[in-house]
């Protein structure tokens, strides 16, 4: 969605791309359709893996593939024009399911770069590749280089990042059981490359499914999921959803690297012999406006989910974050005074600004609670108020018609942690001047 609350919505109909846009009214909490527009059809079939769209949200660039060609496919976003599909052949390849499936695009400057890898290549199928575009401010397309994989049993594409120097890729091979990270550059024209092999267990058979992958914009972090049938020495006896980020240190404490062969290719027009790519084409696809009824879906609900079949991680896998420190709040003073006057009671509000953790966590939640130091609940004329920004307040509300009725002696709010801080009131009554000191705890429970 848009600074200005136009959605986009981008999905795959049989041989065909489908992009919609709707414009979503704040004020009356109703979304509006602008436009439903389809690319390709069942004679110039188009088909679509993965997207990457512009920071502006202007433009978005589709992997995949049309004519049994390889196809990286530009859409202009506000009017859903297609500014263009540029081709390209895997000349050696006999699979009809070659296509780009994994896309990362970067800009700089005036230039946008699109990474992608493309799988099911090679006259086994076996094999992938990294193809690198480039497009000028004049939407001038290039493809200024490749590196060729050859496999020798199935491999799949889970991601790609790029940023303008380094590739990083992630590849997952199924007779290997095993997840492939690597990185190259732009200017690297060696033949062989070296993958970090990522495995969760050393048995011989399958127990290792990759499906997709992230990696971070400067190659630092990856993530990968899939399923698993064994995780070290444990096995299941079924697949297990599983997600897991890397490197890993714990949970797998060795990682080989393994020397990959690789081709890499500059020139692809008018290309004969062993190259892995040639005839670059451009077109650009007519979109067809489609007809659709957008219906409202009444009656959802949120429930719970009951009964989740978690599977026990090994202890090695379970490795929990480094404990931070927890900073209580400075007040500007712990001592207050309320006087309590028998006609016009005014209110007493204490406001405790919010502790910190020295950890940063973008999901920290804190939760505040009080009690007296019998256990028992608050009494009626305090209130206790955990704000937004997580602080809270204590409120002492019309003292002098509760004290008319009954009396309270000492009480404390305590904690049922170590992180307390301490604040003492004085309740001065106006008829005979006596004090009675209540002493207040507040606690953290994280």
């Amino acid at each position: 969605m848009t600074s200005s609350n136009t959605i986009y919505a981008i999905n795959g109909e049989s041989d065909k791309i489908m992009v919609s846009a709707l414009q979503f009214d704040q004020t009356s909490n109703q979304i509006t359709p602008i436009y439903y527009k389809s690319y390709g059809s069942t004679t110039n079939k188009l088909y679509g893996y993965d997207i990457s769209h512009t920071a502006a949200l202007d433009y978005l660039y589709i992997a995949g593939s049309a004519k049994q060609l390889l196809a990286l496919t530009k859409i202009q976003l506000q009017t859903g024009i297609s500014v263009y599909t540029y081709m390209i052949d895997n000349i050696s390849g006999n699979s009809a399911l070659k296509a780009l499936t994994k896309i990362k695009i970067y800009e700089y400057l005036l230039q946008i770069f699109q990474i992608t890898c493309a799988e099911n290549l090679g006259p086994d199928g076996n094999d992938v590749a990294l193809l690198d575009f480039s497009e000028t401010l004049g939407g001038v397309m290039t493809l200024a280089k490749t590196w060729f994989f050859d496999m020798t049993s199935k491999t799949r594409c889970l991601s790609v990042n790029f940023n303008s120097i380094t590739v990083w890729f992630l590849i997952y091979n199924e007779l290997s059981s095993a997840i492939y990270f690597g990185k190259t550059d732009v200017s690297y024209a060696g033949s062989a490359i070296t993958l970090n092999q990522i495995k969760v267990s050393s048995s011989s058979a399958q127990t290792l499914f990759g499906k997709d992958g992230y990696i971070s914009g400067d190659g630092s972090k990856t993530i990968w999921l899939g399923s698993v049938s064994a995780i070290n020495l444990i096995s299941y006896n079924k697949k297990i959803g599983f997600i897991m980020n890397y490197p890993q240190s714990t949970c797998l404490p060795t990682t080989t690297t393994k020397s990959q062969s690789i081709k890499t290719q500059n020139l692809f027009l008018l290309q004969l012999g062993s190259v892995a790519f040639s005839n670059p084409s451009q077109t650009a696809y007519t979109p067809s406006s489609e007809s659709i009824v957008y219906k409202i879906v009444e009656g959802i609900q949120s429930k719970s989910l009951k009964n989740i079949d978690i599977i026990q991680l090994p202890d090695e896998c379970q490795a929990t974050m480094p404990p931070g420190q927890i900073i209580k709040p400075t007040l500007v003073s712990q001592n207050f005074s309320y006087q309590i006057l028998n006609l016009n009671p005014t209110t007493l509000i204490i406001d405790i600004p919010y502790f910190q953790y020295s950890i940063q966590c973008d999901d920290l939640v804190w939760v505040y609670n009080s009690y007296l130091s019998s256990q028992q609940t608050l009494p009626n004329f305090i209130k206790f108020q955990q704000k937004e920004n997580g602080g809270f307040n204590l409120t002492q509300l019309q003292l002098s018609k509760y004290f008319k009725r009954k009396q309270y002696g000492q009480f404390n709010i305590k904690s049922e942690q170590f992180f307390k801080q301490y604040i003492r009131i004085k309740l001065k009554l106006d008829s005979n001047r006596k004090q009675l000191d209540q002493q207040f705890y507040q606690f953290l429970q994280q």
